[in-house]
């Protein structure tokens, strides 16, 4: 194989911000700005994530996600969308699916005839669709249809080759756009935060704060169902950012928020431990509530007190993630781990 293989990337399609799709239409853009031959593919004419800008190339093939369905549930409407369905732009078999772990065990479900590659963005989603009286094997990554699996952090790597050590696992960096996300220095008395991640533990804390009254003049900004430029604008105003980051394969909010000078304080969420480093930003044990709630306190009373002090540390967190966490260095990290793939499938 090379790089005239077609890789078919299957992702699910949501009209509000995941981050998990955006990465997935990243991939393909640098691969096919490498000379690669990459597509995402939906499954109906039109799906195409318009909250942030792309151009990203789409094939549209409801046949490919309804023949998984047929194995689940044999429904005649569905076989007949299957096999008749209109709008399937083609699928070359000799091609490579790449496919999210988020479908689990249905990951071998998609075109049998086709070898794949898992794009697994958060490990802690692995073994989903399983129970501990599992009987379903091979697992995804036994299967000889298996060429590799891409992650997107350490922690997440380490996870997966522990889980299955005869698994091809390769680790790519994401990088952050520093157009969209760059740091600002005139920052207001505001705390961004998402309040979809752990949301009671957020309103415990929110709370908490309001109820002691130690800090008035700050305001909580919640960052939900905005546009990638409605996020970057809230974050790049923001002094502090809190992170409820739970179990995540990376975490890119916490990221970006550094990157945009934000002090950031709360829960890696396991992979965010890479760049959740203490000398710019402040990391919470998962469940601390009460000191969650002091060290946003004590960091906006510093914060009025010694302004400069705390946005060269917002500062040192946008140069840290600038320099680690590049859109080249994500770039090299994936056309490097394609061409590894491809001359082994090659083999």
């Amino acid at each position: 194989m090379h790089k005239d293989t077609p890789l078919y990337f299957i992702s699910p399609y949501n009209k509000y911000p995941t981050g998990g799709v955006k990465q997935i239409y990243r991939q393909v853009d640098h691969l096919n700005t490498a000379g690669f031959k990459a597509f995402v593919v939906h499954p109906k004419n039109g799906q195409r994530s318009n909250w942030f800008q792309n151009t990203t190339k789409i094939l549209y093939n409801e046949r490919i996600f309804i023949t998984r369905k047929l194995k689940l549930k044999k429904k005649i409407k569905l076989y007949i969308r299957a096999i008749f369905g209109i709008n399937n732009d083609p699928i070359d078999i000799n091609g490579i699916l790449i496919i999210p772990e988020i479908y689990g065990n249905d990951i071998q479900l998609f075109n049998p005839e086709m070898k794949y590659v898992v794009f697994n963005q958060n490990c802690y989603y692995t073994f989903n669709d399983y129970s501990y009286q599992n009987t379903q094997t091979p697992y995804p990554y036994h299967s000889n249809r298996h060429l590799a699996t891409l992650v997107v952090s350490e922690d997440s790597k380490n996870y997966l080759n522990f889980a299955f050590p005869d698994a091809q696992i390769h680790r790519i960096t994401l990088g952050i756009d520093p157009k969209t996300f760059c740091y600002h220095s005139v920052k207001k008395k505001q705390i961004a935060f998402m309040p979809r991640k752990l949301s009671n533990d957020i309103i415990q804390i929110i709370n908490i704060i309001k109820a002691r009254n130690k800090i008035p003049n700050w305001e909580f900004i919640p960052i939900d169902n905005k546009s990638e430029t409605e996020v970057s604008s809230t974050l790049k105003e923001s002094a502090l950012f809190m992170s409820t980051n739970h179990k995540e394969g990376f975490g890119l909010p916490p990221a970006e928020a550094m990157a945009c000078g934000c002090i950031v304080i709360g829960y890696s969420g396991q992979g965010g431990q890479e760049y959740f480093k203490e000398k710019f930003s402040y990391p919470i044990t998962e469940g601390e509530i009460i000191n969650f709630a002091k060290q946003v306190e004590n960091i906006a009373m510093a914060f009025e007190k010694q302004k400069n002090n705390i946005q060269e540390k917002g500062k040192n967190a946008a140069t840290y993630i600038n320099t680690n966490y590049s859109l080249e260095l994500e770039q090299q990290n994936i056309i490097n781990t394609w061409k590894s793939i491809l001359k082994i499938a090659q083999s």
